[in-house]
């Protein structure tokens, strides 16, 4: 028997499960049939909505995968058997979910999830795409995260954008800004020791493309996760 092939397979799939990669689900998710995800919603004590989606992600007749929104509003998203490590944080209390699926052409399945207030308006959604490895949070009013302490909300805009982006928040100190694409990749880093201000305005490469991606403001002892769109 040629090995060859399989060990290609073996290290493809590797690649897909730690950085996300396309070629991956080429060679190995072709012909596979995973199970649809499963949607879960609990009720919290002030009446918003926790939820969870399990997948299986390795196709296999199992759910392995889970991503979970709990009632402090920290988003998990990682292996069943793994220890939960926030990847994000939604701040709005949601007290209407609706969940949506479709089968990739790979065999796996993306999904969405939109969250909505008392008032029934969208908060925004977290999406799980066919190719990425972590789902994206979206959010309608560009109110992306907040972290409790001495930080006050940092906000984005215009979102989207064409290539000018500016971060609004309480900035009294150092503050250093990185934006990653849905890929993890680092593509912009800037640095102000003492702004003075309350906007700070960062210019994208003018090669980056369009899609989604995450401005990461750290201020103090605390990190804000912002999701934003480039669309040129």
């Amino acid at each position: 028997m040629n090995t060859i092939p399989l060990l290609l397979c073996v290290l493809a799939c590797l690649v897909q499960a730690y950085a996300g990669d396309n070629p991956a689900h080429n060679i190995c998710d072709m012909q596979k049939d995973c199970l649809p995800p499963q949607f879960t919603t609990i009720t919290c004590s002030n009446g918003s909505v926790a939820w969870s989606v399990r997948e299986d992600r390795n196709c296999d007749g199992q759910y392995d995968w889970i991503t979970v929104r709990g009632c402090d509003g920290s988003l998990c998203s990682q292996p069943i058997q793994m220890v939960a490590h926030p990847i994000g944080t939604i701040a709005e209390q949601p007290f209407r979910v609706d969940f949506t699926s479709s089968r990739c052409e790979n065999g796996r399945w993306l999904w969405r999830v939109d969250l909505y207030t008392q008032d029934s308006l969208l908060l925004g959604s977290v999406i799980q795409t066919c190719g990425d490895s972590l789902p994206q949070i979206v959010y309608a009013s560009g109110l992306i995260s907040h972290i409790p302490g001495d930080v006050s909300v940092a906000r984005v805009s215009p979102n989207p954008t064409m290539g000018t982006v500016t971060i609004t928040g309480d900035f009294d100190g150092r503050v250093s800004i990185e934006v990653y694409s849905s890929t993890g990749q680092s593509v912009h880093q800037s640095v102000w020791s003492s702004p003075g201000n309350e906007r700070l305005t960062i210019e994208l490469p003018s090669n980056l493309p369009d899609g989604i991606y995450i401005a990461v403001v750290r201020h103090k002892s605390n990190a804000q996760f912002i999701p934003f769109v480039l669309s040129r």
